[in-house]
């Protein structure tokens, strides 16, 4: 194969980890390809006994820049299009190669580290862990057509599955894990979202680094993302730059300007963007604070991948603002969101970890690391990529895992401050670089919490040049410049938490953020001070705020957090995304805090009770009502009927209601049926948490398990979802909470005599759906056959439903959480979020035929509790397309799905 010692560590490198990952069922497919390109290779040689030298050397150079990588540092590359042709200064007497080599060489030096340096034992030397070693590749969400056969082999496979499960839909979707590499394979311009520490940057950097050694290995038949040459652009460096405007001329002359190290280099990039070899990833668009510049640098992406249309683009970002996504839905940009860890995943980092020998990785460190993964007290690490690398790498190295893995930021910056501080540093210690033997780690702490908050303020990012950076830690040295430009030296070789990168000195992002955190916990009138600024910007100091929580003191946490609501009040709901970033943060005081106090008690209401006028607001954007549940779950949801067993239900008079031809197996048009009684219908749809008080009362009962994403462990739902809508429940599980509560209900008083709790008869549902005939009061329906509770017109704003473009949730909201959307009873949730299990059965396990073919009737024993076939179910789900939504489905009733839930009614016995 290859001669020297670092070509074979390289691609031994590569094949270790593709063996770890196959244990766990995971792959790797870049890799892989590059491995069986040089398995061939090698096996060519060896019958020809020749290799040309262009294609050996090629190789060997790039493998060799993997291997003597020392550092780490993120790639910003930038640029200009003059008329929408490519005009790039270059020196175009160096030779072409050489130039490629150059700046393939800065791109592998530059992505082959991770952010940050650690210690492989207490008292060794910092070592770099390189991609190439651990990287553990994430999944994306993609969707899956129930009923279409266009997506090949793989989809048809699922449709066959769900065909067999018994479900008949016209056109609903599936949300299933896809690796990235395929996802890219198929959308030439893509943005791929995630939270802070899910590896959005490692991501681009593993692909640059492979498609570089795809690029020189030569083998131009490899099937993924091939002849791809990466360009990496920083987004906050182009908004903080000269060219900084809409157009693709500006981005492409910011590149341009950036490629300007590589002279030379401009025939390759001209050639590349002329046959679409060019891959433009776009890093950390959400580091653009400012919403308006954000808007400017989503029109210029789009304009770039405009100009080159057969070249990819790739966005990473964290949560997209609704008006950029809405941006680039229309210019068909892909847009996909990064999966959690898998306990597969999880597990496949601890072993590769555990194979570079940090700290020997004792058999003790490596069982409760493999304790961890799964627990779903700790899901927030081991979920996490960037965290849970962290607390491998801390726990094999001797240093345990933090009673609270949130604050591994903290001890990231106090371990590294620690080292530069010690006199066992190979370098020696920072006090004696710099002349300054007094220096402290309180002080050092202090100085970077300013630097970041300087990056952080100045560029709304995270890097500073060295200019500012001395002017910010001079004061902390005495006034010395000449020791500010010490500690930067002693910076450059010795880094942890700041690193240079191309001239200008960078945080990683998420201890950047814990330090602005704890700069803006040093202000001497945090309270007020946070509060202005919170809501002033909230999207800006929203996530500053929450790190600045977990430094204060909990009563002087709780003093900003009540000023931010009285600050929210006083300007009449105009700021209503601070009142949720400081009920986040109130979240993680409650997190800190083991016994509630009375202030922080009455402080947690009265913000709660915002949460819950916002969340019931029409007139705010939805995309903020969700947020505003999911934070309100972790809190306390307060509203009646969410997390207790006891109901907030609606009355549902008696009526005529229009049936649907699908209500009667032999009707081709509907027909008007009387519900001859009054009952009641729960407003919300049973939640997780009240499902959780009745399997804590009826142990022997199944969990609701079999998905990633809302299966239960260890007895317990999924973390953050208490006041989501609880699914992968069967409708034998339904009916069996129904009898639970029936008893709970008639001993609260709440269940009159001859009435039950139980699922809801197709036309209750419908009745309670879409109103009589003739309403309360005499007033006549305007819509009686309406398709959706809320009119005769599909809305966004009204349901959570899979087509709703920038308003896709991919996944369960909390209950409630589109008031528009209510039926003419206000019961929630009748169109979308999830499917409904009816009493009603259906007939037949054959979903081709009909079991009952008359008429509706209650008597007929399709209302009985033994009754064969399948059950119905109403109102579509997040799965569902809307026009699906009005659409009845018959489903096994011994199986539970991720869009299936149910609500409860109180209605005469069956």
């Amino acid at each position: 194969m290859m001669r020297d010692d670092a070509n074979t560590q390289t691609l031994l490198s590569l094949r270790h980890r593709v063996d770890i990952l196959a244990r766990f069922d995971l792959r790797d497919e870049l890799a892989e390809e590059i491995l069986l390109a040089a398995d061939t290779r090698g096996r060519d040689r060896a019958s020809a006994g020749t290799v040309s030298s262009e294609t050996k050397s090629g190789m060997e150079h790039t493998v060799r820049m993997v291997g003597s990588v020392a550092g780490s540092g993120r790639v910003s590359v930038g640029g200009h299009i003059v008329g929408g042709d490519l005009n790039m200064c270059g020196n175009a007497s160096v030779n072409p190669n050489d130039a490629k080599r150059t700046y393939f060489e800065h791109i592998m030096s530059s992505c082959a580290g991770l952010e940050d340096r650690w210690e492989a034992a207490t008292g060794a030397p910092m070592m770099d862990i390189t991609l190439l070693d651990t990287f553990v590749p994430p999944n994306v969400i993609d969707r899956v057509a129930f009923g279409e056969d266009r997506l090949g082999g793989r989809h048809r496979v699922r449709l066959e599955d769900i065909e067999a499960s018994g479900v008949e839909v016209v056109g609903g979707w599936e949300v299933v894990p896809m690796s990235v590499v395929e996802y890219l394979r198929e959308h030439r311009s893509a943005v791929i979202c995630g939270e802070p520490g899910m590896g959005k940057t490692s991501l681009l950097k593993h692909i640059a680094m492979m498609r570089l050694l795809r690029e020189v290995s030569g083998d131009v038949n490899l099937p993924a993302l091939q002849g791809l040459i990466p360009i990496m652009v920083s987004a906050g460096r182009f908004v903080g730059s000269n060219h900084f405007s809409r157009s693709a001329s500006a981005l492409w002359k910011f590149i341009g300007d950036e490629l300007e190290l590589f002279p030379g280099l401009r025939p390759v990039i001209e050639d590349a963007a002329t046959r679409g070899g060019l891959c433009i990833a776009i890093d950390d668009l959400h580091a653009v604070a400012d919403p308006k510049a954000q808007v400017t640098m989503a029109q210029a992406i789009i304009e770039l991948s405009r100009s080159f249309p057969a070249s990819q683009v790739v966005v990473v970002s964290r949560s997209l603002r609704a008006v950029v996504r809405q941006l680039f839905v229309n210019a068909r940009f892909a847009i996909t969101e990064l999966m959690p860890f898998s306990i597969e995943q999880a597990k496949a980092m601890v072993v590769l970890c555990e194979g570079l020998g940090i700290g020997g990785g004792s058999a003790r460190q490596l069982e409760l690391l493999n304790e961890i993964v799964g627990m779903r007290d700790l899901q927030e690490a081991w979920s996490c990529p960037g965290v849970w690398m962290q607390c491998v790498v801390r726990c094999l190295a001797g240093r345990g895992v933090p009673e609270d893995p949130r604050h591994l930021h903290a001890n990231v910056v106090t371990d590294a401050i620690a080292r530069w501080l010690s006199d066992d540093n190979e370098l020696g210690s920072l006090k004696a670089y710099v002349g300054i033997p007094y220096l402290r780690k309180q002080d050092m702490e202090e100085c970077l919490a300013a630097a970041a908050h300087r990056a952080f303020e100045a560029h709304g990012g995270c890097s500073i040049s060295k200019a500012e950076l001395m002017d910010v830690i001079a004061p902390y040295l005495g006034g010395d410049c000449g020791k500010a430009q010490r500690l930067c030296d002693y910076v450059d070789v010795n880094a942890g938490v700041l690193r240079r990168v191309d001239g200008r000195y960078e945080f990683p992002q998420r201890l950047q953020e814990y330090l602005v955190g704890k700069w803006l916990a040093s202000q001497p009138d945090f309270p007020s001070a946070a509060a202005d600024l919170l809501v002033a910007e909230p999207e800006k100091w929203g996530r500053a705020l929450e790190r600045a929580l977990q430094v204060v003191t909990p009563e002087v946490g709780i003093l900003a957090v009540e000023m931010v609501g009285d600050m929210v009040e006083m300007r009449e709901g105009q700021s209503q995304r601070a009142l949720v970033a400081a009920a986040s943060g109130l979240v993680r005081l409650h997190q800190r805090l083991k016994h509630s106090r009375p202030h922080q008690t009455r402080v947690t209401e009265r913000i709660a009770q915002g949460l819950v006028r916002l969340l019931g607001s029409t007139s705010e954007e939805w995309r903020l009502r969700v947020e505003a549940g999911n934070v309100l779950g972790r809190l306390g949801d307060v509203r009646e009927g969410v997390l207790s067993e006891l109901p907030a239900l609606a009355r549902i008079p008696d009526g005529v209601v229009w049936l649907d031809p699908d209500s009667s197996g032999a009707e081709t048009e509907g027909f008007k049926y009387a519900v001859k009684y009054d009952y009641w219908m729960n407003r919300y749809l049973v939640t997780q948490a009240q499902y959780y008080l009745f399997l804590q009362e009826n142990a022997d009962h199944p969990m609701p398990v079999g998905d990633r994403s809302y299966g239960w462990m260890q007895g317990k739902y999924p973390s953050g979802l208490a006041n989501h809508p609880v699914v992968l429940v069967s409708w034998y599980d339904a009916v069996a909470y129904c009898e639970w509560i029936t008893v709970r209900w008639r001993l609260a008083g709440i269940v009159p005599a001859g009435y039950v709790a139980r699922l809801p008869t197709e036309p209750e549902w419908l009745l309670a759906a879409r109103g009589a005939v003739t309403l309360p009061n005499g007033v006549a329906n305007r819509w009686p056959r309406r398709a959706y509770p809320w009119g005769e017109l599909a809305d966004p704003e009204c349901g959570n439903l899979a087509e709703g473009g920038e308003h896709r949730v991919y996944g369960t909201t909390p209950v409630g959480a589109y008031p528009k959307g209510a039926s003419p009873y206000g019961v929630y949730d009748m169109a979308g979020n999830v499917m409904e299990w009816q009493n009603t059965s259906w007939g037949s396990f054959d979903v081709q035929e009909v079991g009952f073919i008359s008429r509706y009737d209650l008597e007929d024993g399709r209302e009985a509790r033994d009754a064969k076939g399948l059950r119905r179910l109403r109102g579509g789900s997040w799965l569902f397309a809307e026009r699906d939504a009005k659409c009845a489905c018959r489903l096994d009733p011994s199986k539970g799905f991720p869009d299936v839930g149910f609500r409860v009614v109180i209605a005469p016995a069956l």
